[in-house]
């Protein structure tokens, strides 16, 4: 088990591997992104089954991009605390290369809690012990780049789409 996990663990927060009976869960958290979020808003005539109907062939092409091609030996899991479940974090754990950061999305009620900073901040330590990079990709009007920062993370100027990439260093590679 890896150092984050571990920790994780510890804290109070169990990582569970999702599986093919988590898409319902899998579902309602895809369904608070912010993307998601953005393009229902602006599509008020569709109907409740379109709007479900979006979100859940969104939600399936998510799910198979992350278990595709780049993304060999990425760890997806649901995220609970106290028995419930937070949301999902999906890490691509590549020792001496990057911990990359590929989603983190927590269910609304369990925002702005310190639930995301405990996430990373685990996450962090191994990438200290292990001397990689976190990587992560988020779009620059996401409020998320306040944690981000907050949590020594620099934005660089690698751009894909509308996703900037945003890094934080271990000690050992610090000037």
């Amino acid at each position: 088990m890896s150092g984050y996990r571990q920790s994780l663990l510890r804290q109070g927060y169990p990582l569970n591997p999702v599986t093919g009976a988590d898409g319902e869960v899998l579902l309602s958290i895809f369904a608070t992104t912010r993307g998601v979020m953005q393009v229902l808003s602006h599509t008020p005539e569709w109907s409740a089954v379109e709007r479900l109907d979006f979100v859940r062939t969104q939600s399936h092409f998510q799910e198979k991009a992350y278990r595709g091609p780049g993304y060999e030996g990425a760890f997806l899991d649901l995220v609970r605390h106290e028995g419930r479940v937070l949301g999902r974090l999906y890490l691509l754990h590549q020792p001496g290369v990057q911990l990359r950061l590929m989603d983190i999305t927590l269910l609304p009620e369990f925002r702005n809690q310190g639930h995301g900073t405990t996430l990373i901040r685990a996450i962090q330590a191994d990438a200290d012990r292990l001397e990689t990079p976190v990587i992560a990709m988020v779009e620059d009007d996401n409020p998320a780049c306040t944690l981000y920062t907050r949590l020594g993370f620099v934005p660089t100027n690698h751009t894909f789409s509308f996703y900037r990439t945003w890094q934080w260093s271990p000690q050992s590679q610090k000037s």
